[in-house]
């Protein structure tokens, strides 16, 4: 008989997600930093140890975003943080997207927030939909609109959703490969879901025709 196969990096994605969907239903442990789901928590380390041959920066991108997305549902964004900064920023844009789409939904939307900016600033040509779509989940978190108009811009500058009755007669541009209409329609309930949490969001100049019919501190340790 022959030796044991070894698993490869989607053996370990897939048991990442296994872990995930377990954590969701897993009811956790209040600690100060947080909700733990211990159990789950214990199980996304194993798969860590395991799948780790030595010095982080070896794993490849989507295994690294699959740690930063376990961890963060595990309510650890601590070991969420240490993985996604670890990893080259140009080689692992999905795992700051997940980091920042960890800070919000753990409570730390302002930590969310700042490292969407940095990736903006430091990294414009990697902002992708679903950098918009963390970024405008931890908008909706602070309630924060002038940030919410900035990503509202980018995607318009992007050319994801047409955001003016005269975009629709521009020609596409680089990026539109990834305004899929599933994108579009994610990208569109974000904005009006983020708008809708902002004081005074009705005097922002910029509008959503066709889409509503009526008026690097994120990779520090989280505090």
């Amino acid at each position: 008989m022959g030796g044991a196969v070894e698993p490869d990096s989607r053996s370990f994605i897939a048991a990442l997600r296994g872990v995930a969907n377990l954590a969701e239903k897993e009811r956790g442990k209040q600690a100060e930093t947080g909700l733990v789901k211990v159990e789950s928590l214990r199980r996304v380390m194993e798969v860590e140890a395991t799948s780790k041959l030595g010095d982080i920066t070896a794993l490849d991108a989507f295994l690294a975003s699959a740690l930063v997305d376990s961890y963060a549902k595990c309510g650890s964004l601590e070991d969420a943080r240490r993985v996604a900064s670890k990893m080259e920023p140009r080689h692992s844009i999905a795992s700051l997207n997940a980091l920042v789409s960890g800070y919000a939904e753990n409570g730390k939307p302002r930590l969310a927030v700042e490292l969407y900016r940095w990736i903006r600033e430091s990294y414009p040509e990697l902002l992708d939909v679903r950098t918009m779509l963390a970024g405008l989940k931890a908008c909706g978190s602070l309630a924060a609109l002038e940030t919410v108009r900035e990503i509202h811009a980018e995607i318009s500058r992007a050319g994801v959703l047409s955001l003016s009755s005269s975009s629709s007669s521009r020609s596409p541009t680089s990026s539109s490969s990834s305004s899929s209409s599933s994108d579009g329609g994610a990208l569109a309930t974000s904005l009006i879901d983020a708008y809708g949490r902002c004081p005074h969001a009705q005097l922002c100049p910029l509008e959503l025709p066709g889409i509503i019919s009526r008026g690097p501190k994120g990779l520090q340790s989280p505090e």
